[in-house]
């Protein structure tokens, strides 16, 4: 999919929205949520090699977990996660965001739900998702992008810009270990 010069205008005037919430953000054990590379070394689907590198956090620890094993399921560049990793809370107040997770927004941009979080996170068919992270990131109001969960079905991911950093509140952090159970296929869910 390609962003449309119409899609590229409504995008750039969505309204940003403060949000408030509780995030879940996994990293190495030996990591604090929020240290970063200034430069992202690696792309993903809401950057690109050499953006400043964005903190991703999951509205719930499952999607946060399952973020990272669909991140890292066609890497064959990076190693894969360590089995512990520190689970952390990002308290988030007021922190102005575009909302793609809103269905309104979507249909207001011309974009379905399924066109974000259909693709391999790194490959060409989600280099619109990367588009969309630009235009929103040139806007110096705006902190984060709030987006559906490509991993797990009714769980948002905050793409949370450097810039934002400062505003957000390192809550309660502990170690998990990473246990991922797949999610049954929608024809063999039990009734």
């Amino acid at each position: 999919m390609r962003l449309t010069a119409t899609m590229r205008r409504r995008i750039e005037d969505l309204p940003a929205r403060p949000l408030n919430g509780i995030f879940h953000r996994q990293t190495d054990p030996k990591r604090q949520p929020l240290d970063l590379p200034e430069k992202a070394v690696r792309g993903g689907r809401w950057h690109t090699t050499g953006d400043p590198w964005p903190a991703y956090a999951s509205s719930t620890p499952e999607a946060a977990m399952f973020e990272l094993v669909r991140g890292f399921e066609r890497d064959l560049t990076t190693p894969p996660p360590l089995p512990t990793r520190r689970m952390s809370e990002l308290v988030i107040e007021e922190l102005e965001v575009v909302d793609l997770a809103n269905e309104l927004a979507l249909e207001h941009v011309g974009i379905r739900r399924d066109q974000l979080v259909d693709g391999y996170d790194f490959g060409p068919e989600t280099a619109h998702c990367r588009a969309i992270a630009a235009l929103v990131r040139a806007r110096p109001a705006v902190l984060g992008l709030l987006v559906p969960s490509a991993a797990l079905p009714g769980a948002d991911v905050l793409v949370l810009f450097p810039a934002g950093f400062r505003r957000v509140r390192i809550g309660s952090q502990q170690l998990v270990e990473l246990m991922i159970n797949p999610l049954p296929e929608p024809d063999q869910a039990a009734d």
